[in-house]
């Protein structure tokens, strides 16, 4: 949790504790848990892409888990997954578009303030 926060907290741009975000991870878990348990699903758009989100997330781990009782454990350290070099990969691939990304932010915010800039010389 302390890995995935430290990863969050710089591009969400919100000041919340790590027991905080735990808390909201686990409650979406469990309501995730509940609603697929039950087959029940989302009445709103916003709820279900919720959900689609969580099914992805939760989903994976539930097979993983069960790739990791086929294997013996094999490709488990600690009780963790060991990231294949394909994963390692794509990760840093989405760390670099991730980067161009804020830069183009950063360029679209400058920007911006040009243009108000150039707004407020009118005005004045």
């Amino acid at each position: 949790m302390n890995a995935f926060f430290l990863f969050i907290k710089n591009p969400i741009h919100v000041y919340d504790t790590k027991t905080q975000l735990s808390d909201k991870v686990r409650k979406l878990k469990n309501k995730y848990k509940t609603n697929a348990t039950k087959a029940k699903f989302p009445s709103n758009p916003h709820d279900q892409q919720l959900y689609d989100l969580s099914q992805k997330i939760w989903d994976f781990q539930t097979n993983a888990a069960k790739l990791d009782t086929t294997n013996n454990n094999k490709d488990m350290v600690h009780g963790k997954p060991i990231l294949k070099e394909s994963a390692l990969n794509m990760m840093a691939e989405i760390e670099k578009e991730l980067k161009k990304l804020e830069i183009y932010q950063l360029q679209l915010y400058l920007r911006t303030v040009e243009l108000i800039r150039e707004q407020t010389k009118l005005f004045l």
